[in-house]
């Protein structure tokens, strides 16, 4: 027998580039959704982010199948992470830690959300998330 193949357990809401109304797209108005998917599939991560995201940062692509985004969340502890922007948050969260790029959804055509996502990602990688 070749090699298994293995699935991560993860979640990904993925929203749309453009046209979304509010709440959705604030925090407040997500975590709802993203706590729903929480308690029914007990993830061991997720995140929140649109499809177009993906190009621009795909060799930051997980072993586990993700990619960076605006909501990230880890079952497990909060760690500190220091230098994510002052609009960013990292709290406890239904039995983990999320952490929070901002009040609005990155976007691809924005030059500094790329290179924020790009840069929070390796923050988190060196404070001791599983990236």
């Amino acid at each position: 027998m070749k090699g298994k193949r293995f699935i991560w357990n993860n979640t990904e809401v993925s929203l749309p580039d453009e046209y979304v109304p509010e709440p959705i797209t604030t925090p407040d108005g997500v975590k709802p959704v993203l706590a729903a998917i929480i308690a029914a599939y007990e993830p061991d991560w997720g995140v929140v982010t649109s499809l177009k995201l993906y190009t621009p940062n795909h060799d930051l692509r997980l072993k586990q199948g993700g990619y960076p985004g605006w909501m990230t969340w880890f079952r497990g502890p909060v760690l500190p992470v220091d230098g994510l922007g002052d609009d960013a948050t990292v709290e406890p969260f239904e039995g983990g830690a999320l952490i929070t790029l901002g009040q609005r959804p990155m976007h691809k055509d924005n030059p500094e959300d790329i290179a924020r996502i790009r840069d929070a990602w390796l923050k988190l990688r060196e404070a001791g998330y599983p990236l």
